[in-house]
């Protein structure tokens, strides 16, 4: 970005990959830490790797073994300074990227469902099948949650990391971390798939087997409808200034705003429409309305605020992941082939 008020054009933004390379085994998460500004991938075959942006290039770990299987879920642990994986071998580890591999949590014998950490509540929650464990910052299981209506297909903590949200079958439960026995239910018939709570704590959304995303408004728990989508949705993510929320599972990446009484009775913002592929994933630049969106055809594409668009890269095969550096500098991919990439984006 330019220094005092962003890029002439999203052109402005595009770079040629500061990096770029094929694995054996398919790239099925992408994240960043906020400590180091490290990028991670992990793979089908149970391993991370870390990738370090250093002045003249970027430094490549040697691969962490963390699974014995497929990792399945990927983010930052709370403190930003570790990776949290969960593998279907039943196992949650924390990875660092010096290759310490610590376990926290185990489900003998099934797998890891959903993930999520807190860096305001300092605290990981994990879900296998209708189980859900909040282990804290030293590593105890702090509590465990009743269990779930059905298996567990997303967890989401709230802005403060007072609240851990349950995505299930018919809706979503809603547990103080503090003292999760009981819960509040927020009813919808149907599977619920992923979920995103608004950086304000006024809404929680989830996406649905239906193809259409589901929402909530509170505390009073009134809830919305968001339709017409094509696909399921698997990806959101919020602008920096927590008004709009960009979704996946679309011919184009579909922008709500939720400014004001939110989304009820406003068309959607669609970006870069295409006849001949889907988005997968979106991510929006941290620090600016820059916002970031990947298609089933590798292709990886960059709206600015005024919803001009430019495509950044292709990659070989599907998306997996889509992510940028807490610092907004550094835009990482990888995708179910293997191949990943890495841009350096304009400092300002």
């Amino acid at each position: 970005m330019r220094r005092g008020g962003g890029p002439a054009t999203v052109e402005d933004d595009v770079r040629p990959a500061a990096w770029r390379a094929t694995y054996p085994a398919g790239v099925t998460g992408v994240c960043f830490l906020s400590e180091g500004n490290h990028a991670v991938l992990s793979f089908g075959d149970g391993t991370l790797r870390f990738l370090t942006p250093e002045a003249d290039g970027v430094a490549v770990s040697e691969q962490v073994r963390a699974h014995a299987g497929a990792v399945l879920h990927l983010c930052p642990d709370h403190d930003g300074r570790a990776a949290l994986s969960g593998g279907d071998d039943g196992r949650l580890v924390r990875v660092s990227p010096d290759g310490t591999v610590e376990a926290l949590a185990a489900f003998p014998g099934r797998w890891i469902d959903a993930t999520a950490a807190s860096a305001a509540g300092r605290m990981r929650a994990v879900a296998s099948g209708r189980e859900v464990r909040l282990i804290g910052a030293d590593g105890t299981v702090r509590a465990c949650a009743p269990p779930a209506p059905s298996t567990v297909a997303a967890l989401a903590f709230n802005a403060r990391g007072k609240r851990l949200a349950l995505a299930h079958y018919g809706g979503v439960t809603l547990h103080w971390t503090a003292n999760p026995e009981g819960g509040t239910p927020l009813r919808w018939v149907g599977s619920h798939l992923a979920m995103t709570w608004s950086p304000d704590d006024r809404h929680l959304v989830t996406s649905m087997q239906e193809m259409a995303l589901h929402g909530w408004r509170l505390p009073a728990g009134k809830d919305f409808r968001m339709a017409g989508y094509p696909a399921k949705t698997r990806s959101f993510s919020w602008n920096a200034k927590g008004t709009l929320l960009a979704t996946a599972g679309s011919d184009s990446a579909v922008v709500w705003d939720f400014g004001g009484k939110g989304p009820e009775g406003r068309p959607p913002q669609q970006h870069g429409r295409r006849d001949d592929a889907l988005v997968t994933h979106v991510a929006y630049n941290p620090r600016h309305d820059l916002l970031a969106f990947a298609w089933d055809d590798g292709s990886v594409t960059m709206a600015g605020p005024s919803g001009r668009t430019a495509q950044v890269d292709r990659l070989a095969g599907r998306p997996a992941g889509l992510a940028w550096s807490a610092d907004g500098h550094l835009l990482a991919c990888g995708t179910e082939d293997g191949a990943a990439a890495l841009w350096r984006m304009p400092r300002g």
